[in-house]
Order: structure tokens, then sequence, then C-alpha cells
């Protein structure tokens, strides 16, 4: 990076301090850092300070952030440590700050666009650095408005009439604050215009003899204004042409964004996708897939999916099933992946369609677990779905079935707690609705609603609030469980056993409303006989026409 570094210039040094914030706006401060080298002399610590903050813009940080490794790591290692800094104080005396408690050594570095003021102290236990930055050309404007006083040192040319121009301004400006805030507004063009004057005329090569001439009229700054504003006539459409150029660059800007991103979906474990906007290269990709990428194209159409290469090994979580044209699981996608657009070379945007169709095909989130030597995939929040697994935990181990026998168990613990739910939420008035059974059911399936209500009414079996009739069918239901190896954690007892036994009789209410729905196989056979009508029992004659 190349910087332009020097001593600090002595009308420099009092913006190597904190100032006003009228002065921050006038002379274009952006903000500060301070940084310290900690007791070790070795640290890098420091802290960021906005003064204007609507000059820091992203371009300034990026310059930011380079001036200062540039300042640690190259150009005299001036920020690199204590030590370092102390060097470079010394060799370049030019740079003191005399007055202060101690030492201090200001520099000024400049770039194309800003400036940065260093207040530098090399003394352990002090802020061993300040860095002041500043747009340039506001910086720079700023020091000459402020540097007319100075003749010798800081305007060029015309320095009587500089100076009488300038107690006109200062005088005007006195005017001026004195009048109410909307009539500051209406003269704030031409204050404004009075000091680019000011400025401009430092510069201007008038011969002694126009130069005498202007410096000899009372007002020659109001002069000079007066003469602007009768020539000012291509102001409206210098105004229209700037518009048109702002709205064309705004314009440009956004399209050659568009063409650094691209439009995909994010499709993580247990969540629907989403829709984001990411820059487009290897980094993001990896960035949003933790790792390594792979892609696999599974769809006719071009897109693809994105992953991590080693989800699988490294255990990242089972995210989405692939499956073939049979709806047969071939392949299971481990971790967040994208779903992307396929260009002539490269990876692209999906359509509007694209994102579409692939939103509703990776809605749901899938868990999976594995069932007499195969695959199976269920929806990630339909416990009803969650097979219901009767086998031990050793069992399942040597089966290498655990995560079909978790996922159950995490069903009926969740069975349990919604059948608590039902019975507290939907009892009143001495009377318990039976909606809320019917809700359960729906919820987690008949078979594992009896399941739950079976193991309570045997563990229950004591309890007299549980009628005879519901410990005899939960017998039924469960004949080979003994109450001493029952998991406790499956009973309901967070309600009032009397309204457990209602809730047992709702249940079986709809288990018996349903088989009724249900014809049995001898009734569906009578019942196709009864409709086979007598021509459809003839045999057909070999001559027959069909």
């Amino acid at each position: 990076m190349d910087l332009s570094i020097r001593p600090i210039k002595p009308e420099e040094i009092p913006f190597s301090y904190t100032q006003s914030q009228n002065d921050n706006i006038e002379s274009g401060c952006i903000g500060f850092l301070r940084g310290d080298f900690d007791t070790s002399g070795k640290g890098f610590y420091t802290t960021w300070e906005d003064k204007v903050k609507f000059l820091k813009t992203d371009e300034f940080k990026r310059e930011f952030d380079d001036v200062i490794n540039s300042l640690r790591f190259g150009y005299g290692e001036l920020l690199k440590d204590r030590s370092s800094l102390s060097a470079y104080c010394q060799n370049n005396p030019d740079g003191v700050i005399e007055g202060n408690y101690t030492k201090e050594y200001g520099f000024r570095v400049d770039t194309d666009e800003h400036s940065y003021i260093l207040r530098c102290n090399p003394t352990k236990g002090d802020y061993n650095f300040y860095v002041y930055a500043y747009d340039r050309e506001t910086f720079e404007k700023h020091l000459n408005e402020l540097g007319v006083d100075d003749l010798s040192e800081t305007y060029k040319k015309n320095p009587e009439l500089c100076k009488k121009m300038k107690a006109e301004q200062d005088k005007y400006k006195e005017w001026l604050m004195q009048q109410s805030p909307e009539e500051i507004l209406n003269h704030a063009y031409e204050y404004s215009v009075r000091n680019d004057i000011l400025t401009h005329t430092q510069y201007a090569d008038l011969s002694d003899e126009l130069a005498t001439a202007l410096l000899n009229s009372p007002s020659p700054l109001s002069d000079v204004y007066d003469r602007f504003i009768r020539v000012e006539t291509d102001y409206i459409m210098t105004i229209d042409g700037s518009i048109y150029e702002a709205a064309f660059r705004a314009f440009e800007k956004a399209e050659a964004e568009k063409e650094k991103t691209m439009t995909v979906l994010v499709v993580a474990p247990g969540e629907k996708p989403t829709v984001e906007t990411i820059p487009i290269g290897l980094e993001s990709l990896q960035q949003q897939v933790g790792g390594y990428i792979e892609a696999v194209y599974p769809f006719e159409e071009p897109v693809g999916l994105v992953c991590n290469e080693e989800g699988k090994i490294n255990g990242m979580q089972l995210n989405r099933a692939l499956r073939d044209d049979e709806n047969s699981i071939y392949d299971i996608v481990s971790g967040t992946f994208l779903v992307v657009g396929l260009g002539e070379e490269d990876f692209c945007s999906l359509t509007p369609e694209q994102i579409e169709k692939y939103s509703e095909h990776f809605a749901e989130p899938e868990m999976f677990f594995m069932l007499d030597g195969e695959i199976q995939a269920i929806p990630y929040n339909d416990p009803s779905k969650f097979p219901l697994y009767e086998k031990s935990f050793s069992e399942a181990r040597d089966r290498e079935e655990i995560s079909a026998y978790r996922l159950s168990s995490r069903a009926d613990n969740m069975c349990k707690t919604a059948i608590e739910a039902a019975i507290n939420d939907n009892y009143s008035d001495c009377r318990l609705d039976p909606e809320g059974a019917k809700k359960v059911v729906e919820n987690f399936g008949l078979d594992r609603v009896k399941k739950i209500l079976a193991l309570t009414c045997i563990v229950k079996d004591y309890d007299g609030r549980i009628s005879p009739e519901n410990k005899a069918w939960a017998k039924t239901v469960r004949p080979n469980d003994v109450k001493d190896k029952i998991d406790l954690s499956l009973v309901v007892d967070g309600v009032n056993p009397g309204l457990t036994d209602i809730f047992v009789r709702q249940v079986k209410r709809i288990e018996t409303e349903r088989s009724e729905k249900k014809p049995s196989v001898l009734k569906k056979l009578e019942s196709a006989k009864d409709n086979i009508s007598p021509s459809s029992t003839t045999p057909k004659k070999k001559d027959q026409v069909l």
C-alpha cells in the first residue's frame, strides 16, 4: 500500500486531539483509534470512537485496516510494538509536540482519499498512540481556511487580499449566527460559496494591479460573490446532470453487486429452507456449509446441491434424504447444504420458479433411523410418524437400531406430557372435554397413546381411582409388562388419577369408533360377492367378440 508519511506541522497539531463536534464536522474527522502495547510492550490493544459517522464508509474501513497493518508491519514498523515506536520517534525528531506533560510525537499519513494524524507516546503505562482519521479533501480545505492568518505559509498568492476577505467572512459569519435558524438556512448556500471563494483566492493568478484593485474595494468577498451569482446560469442544468449521473452510478453499482452475488436456497438440519443472497466464490460456499464443498446433481434440471464434502465423516447432523424415481432413499445429505443454479461455467442464482419448487421439495425437515436393516425417514416435527419401538435398548444396540429406539422413547415422553396437558387444559365444570383425547391421538397415534395409558394403569394398580375395567384393559394392551420393570418416566402422574381414568375411557371410545368404521374382511368379501352381476359370471363362448 502506497502511503505518504511525514512529521506533523504546527497547524496540524490541534487535529491530533479530540475537538468539538462542530470542529469534527468542519474538518471531516471520521473518528479516532486509541491503543497501547500492554505492559509487555508487545501487545496491541485498541478502541475506536466515531466522530462523523456518515464519513465512515465501507471503502474507508477497508483502507483504514490496510493503513494500520502497513504501519505495524511496514514503513518502519511504526506501530509494531513500544520499542519500535520509540525508535521511530527518536529517528524523526521533527515530529515532536512540545508543551505536554511528556514528550509526544506527531506524524501525518496521507492516502488518495484520507489523511491520518498520529499522536505517539512511547511511555509505558500511557496510551501509546492515537490515530485520527480525516476525509482528506475536507481536512485540507479546513486547514486552508484556518491558516489565513498565517499568510507566509498558507497562501502562495494574494496574501493581503485573502486576509481582508477572511475578515469580511468572519464578520458575515458573526452576523449570520445571530439570525433565526430559518434565516441561517436561507443563507447557507451563500456562506458555503463565500468560503469556496476565499479558499480559491489564494490560487488566483492575479497581477499585482488587479489584486490591488480588488483589495481597495470595501467588500471584495461580496463583490466576487455577486459576480458569481450573475454568471451562474448553468446551475439548474448542473443539478439535473448530477441527479442523472448519481442515479446512473447507483444503478451501475447495483448491477455490479448483482454480478458478485447469487441467490440460493439454504437448507439446514431441522429447519425449513431460507432464501439468501451470498457472495459468489469458493470461500463463501465453504463458509455456508462449514468446510470443503462437494456438489451433487440429483435433479434433471440445471440445479445442484452444494454440501460439506466430509459431512458424514465428521458426524454432521443428517439433514434431508435423496430419493429415486420410486421414492426410495439412496443417500442422505449431512449438515447444511445449498440449492444453487447451474450456469454455463459455474454456479449461479436460482430462478424464482426454482426457488418456489425446491423450497416445497425440501420444506419438511427430516429425521432418520435404522429399522430392519433399512434407513427410514420421518418428518422432523411429527411425533405421530415416530416408530413405536418395543425392543429393549440392548436389543436395539445389537441390531444397530439405536436411533429408532431413541426416537420412540422421545415420542413416548412427549405423548405422556401431552396427555397430562390435555387433561389439565380440557377439564372444567366437573367435565373432561373429549376433544383433548382426540387431539392427543391425532398427534401421537392410537397405539402410542394406548401404550402410555396402559403402563399408567398397570403401575397404578393399587389406586382405587382407576377403575377395575380400565386396569383389566391395560393388561390386554400390555400383557407382558411387569409393574416393577416399567419405565416410571412414562407414567401419567401429573394429574388426578380419576381424570386419567376418564381419559382412558375416552381413548377406548375413539378406538371403538374407528373399528366400527372399518368393515371386517369377511364383510368386505360378502359385499363384493353381492355386487357381482350375473352376466359377469357367465363364461364367454370362444367365438364371442369382445
